[in-house]
This record gives structure tokens, C-alpha cells and sequence, in this order.
């Protein structure tokens, strides 16, 4: 019956958080950072400093990389734009060239509909787009930095407490060990995915595909997708490759991105993070496909190290512990629960 209602009250916070995701999608963002930055405030704690220093430190490196990536995306973007006419040129003719195609093969209506497609349209749209929900973005971005700089200053003091409500220190241990593979796992991603972008970038440079730049940074953001965002990352350049080009362009552009995927993403990333994620495949799948619906393209980057925590949250308890294992790679270490387990649970080592 417990689990029944555990379930059912899952389902109705995953509601909520979607209605209130405009609000929790910038929490989120904040909590991951300050997650992820804890070493660094926490080392600047060892040194001395008062919490509300050490914070501050943290925050500003914080901003000063979310702000060096806002550069790099507007350099990408510009230059792309400013190639527009010309990319806009080479794809109408390209267009033209397949239409003329389908229409020698008989396929009339199949070509008055390529032939009748517009470019123009939807680059139009998404710029104006995006060029109305930049205040968003930019308040956005101001509640994750508040966000994390209150996260990190008040992480002491919930140390302590969480210790108080427990019992003592030892019996927090499990949740330092939890940090700790979220955190792993948030520095080798932001690694590798960094690798996978300048690869990347690199790689189209090569074949001649303008803005290698805005490629490769696309690649570094959609590479915390799971499954699908490698895939994602691949279509615009492979695109441009082919307007660009031609066939051999595109073919090439794809060769490398299915070769530093297959090696970064299934070999490399595998290895170095071993059982730091603990998660089936098919968890990671449905878990983006759920958080993706939750908390949209966010909530996909996310998913990871947001089914972590409730992977973690699940082994403390007896009851619910076997979702935790269901959750689990076949090397997860997670304990089988037991029928007749009455006392506490055992810490993790």
C-alpha cells in the first residue's frame, strides 16, 4: 500500500513541477551548479574564508564562465548570420536541383512542394523568437545565480543540521558519498562534453563548415542529453556540410561525429565514470523522456543527475528499495532488500 501511495504522490509532484516549471527549472539549474562547484567552495572554506566570501567567489566564477559562454555563442551567431544570404542561396538551389529531380521521375506534386518551400521563413521566426525571450533568459539566468550563491552559502550550516536531525555525523556519511558521485559525475560530463565540442568544432573546420564555433557548442551543450542528444548535434552541420559542399561534405562531417560519439560516448565516458551513475539504459531513457516532459530541454540535460538523487533517495528506504535496484546497472552495488528488514538501513561505506 506504501508503495502505491509513494508512487501516486510521485506522479502528483511531477505535476506540480511542471505547472511551476517557469520557477523550478532556474532552482534546478542552481542547485546542479552549486553541486557542482561545491569543491571549490568548500576548499575555500578550509582556507578560512567566511562563508559569505567563499560563496561570493563561487558565484562569480559561476557568472564569469556562463559569461564567456554567452560571448562564444554570440560570436558563433553572428557570424553565422552574416553568412545567412549566402548559406539562403546555396539551399535554394539546392532545392531547386532536388525539385527538378523528383519532377524528371514523375513525382509532380512531391516537387511543387519542395520547389514552394521557403528558408527564409523559419530562420525569421526562430530569431524573432528568441530575440522576445531574451529578458526571460536573462532573469532566468539572475534567479539560478541567486540560486547558487544561497545554496552555497547556507551548505555548511545544513550540514550541521541534517547531522543534528540524524544523529550525528557518521550517519550523514551516505549522503557526502552521494554527493560526491553526483559531482563526479557532473565534472567528467562537463569534461568530456567539452572534448566532444572541441572535437567537434575542429572536425567541421576541417571539411569547411562555416561556424565550426557555433557546431562545437552545440555539441558541448547537447551532449548532456542522453541517447538522442549527440543525434541532435549532428543534423545542423551535417546539413550545412551538405549545403555547402555537397554529398561528400556531408558524408565526411558525419563520419567524425559518429566516430567521437562512438568513442567518447560509449567507450570513454563508460570507463572513467563506471558506477558513479549506477543506471540501467532504459532508466536513462525514460528518465529523460519524462524529465524532457516535465521541465522541457532542460529537464533532458538534467535527467541524469536529477534520477540519481532519486535513485539515492529510494535505497534509504527498506521498502522502496527495490525500485532503487530495479533502477540499476546490472554491476550496481545497491543492496537486494529483504523481507524481514526492521531495522535501520545500513549506511553506505
Amino acid at each position: 500500500m506504501r508503495t502505491v501511495v509513494t508512487l501516486a504522490a510521485l506522479g502528483v509532484i511531477l505535476t506540480l513541477v511542471h505547472l511551476a516549471s517557469e520557477v523550478v527549472t532556474p532552482f534546478l539549474i542552481g542547485a546542479v551548479l552549486a553541486v557542482a562547484f561545491q569543491p571549490l567552495s568548500t576548499a575555500l572554506d578550509r582556507r578560512g574564508l567566511p562563508p559569505i566570501v567563499a560563496a561570493a567567489i563561487t558565484t562569480s566564477v559561476v557568472l564569469a564562465l556562463v559569461a564567456f559562454g554567452g560571448f562564444l555563442i554570440y560570436l558563433a551567431g553572428s557570424n553565422l548570420a552574416a553568412e545567412m544570404p549566402t548559406h539562403g542561396a546555396r539551399a535554394a538551389a539546392l532545392r531547386d536541383d532536388f525539385g527538378g529531380w523528383l519532377a524528371s521521375r514523375g513525382m509532380e506534386d512531391a516537387a511543387r512542394s519542395v520547389k514552394e518551400f521557403s528558408f527564409s521563413a523559419p530562420a525569421t521566426s526562430f530569431a524573432s523568437n528568441m530575440a522576445m525571450r531574451a529578458p526571460h533568459f536573462a532573469q532566468s539566468l539572475f534567479f539560478v545565480l541567486v540560486v547558487t550563491a544561497f545554496i552555497q552559502l547556507e551548505a555548511t550550516g545544513y550540514r550541521r543540521k541534517l547531522a543534528r536531525v540524524l544523529g550525528g555525523v557518521r550517519k550523514t556519511r551516505w549522503l557526502t558519498g552521494a554527493m560526491q558521485d553526483i559531482q563526479r559525475y557532473l565534472i567528467v560530463k562537463l569534461a568530456l562534453s567539452a572534448a566532444n565540442g572541441i572535437l567537434l568544432g575542429v572536425w567541421c573546420a576541417i571539411w569547411g563548415v562555416d561556424s565550426p564555433l557555433l557546431w562545437g557548442i552545440l555539441a558541448f551543450g547537447l551532449n548532456f542529453i542522453p541517447f538522442i542528444g549527440s543525434i541532435l548535434a549532428a543534423v545542423p552541420p551535417i546539413l550545412f556540410g551538405l549545403v555547402e559542399g555537397g554529398p561528400t561534405t556531408a558524408v565526411g562531417v558525419a563520419s567524425g561525429y559518429l566516430a567521437v560519439n562512438l568513442v567518447v560516448d560509449n567507450i570513454i565516458e563508460p570507463r572513467v565514470l563506471g558506477r558513479a551513475m549506477g543506471l540501467s539504459p532504459l532508466v536513462l531513457l525514460l528518465a529523460m523522456l519524462i524529465w524532457g516532459l516535465v521541465l522541457g530541454p532542460v529537464g533532458a540535460m538534467l535527467s541524469v543527475p536529477l534520477t540519481m538523487t532519486l535513485k539515492i533517495i529510494l535505497e534509504r528506504d527498506p521498502e522502496l528499495r527495490k525500485f532503487a535496484l530495479l533502477m540499476g546497472s546490472e554491476d550496481d552495488p545497491t543492496p537486494l532488500p529483504t523481507a524481514t528488514t526492521t531495522a535501520p538501513v545500513v549506511e553506505a561505506k
